[in-house]
């Protein structure tokens, strides 16, 4: 799940801890991504305490890769393009 700082705003990081705490466990789904142009280290910090990623737009696609492959979860070869 990808969210956008600039769009939520402060309700950011409630909306990403309430959806990081349907994790049965750690590392399991849903996996969430909060995408930004910008932010501050700590915000940063606060999204990885509750469980976030968060990518720096424009999104690095080796870096997406990465975080799919790591969840289990493959592009397409069409979406590789």
């Amino acid at each position: 799940m990808f969210l956008d700082q600039a769009s939520l705003g402060d309700d950011l990081l409630p909306l990403a801890r309430a959806l990081t705490a349907q994790r049965p466990m750690p590392g399991h789904p849903p996996h969430v991504v909060v995408v930004a142009r910008r932010g501050t280290a700590f915000d940063r910090l606060r999204a990885r305490l509750i469980g976030c990623v968060w990518m720096v737009v424009p999104v690095d696609r080796e870096r997406l890769l990465g975080f799919l492959a790591r969840r289990g979860l493959h592009p397409t070869a069409r979406s590789r393009r």
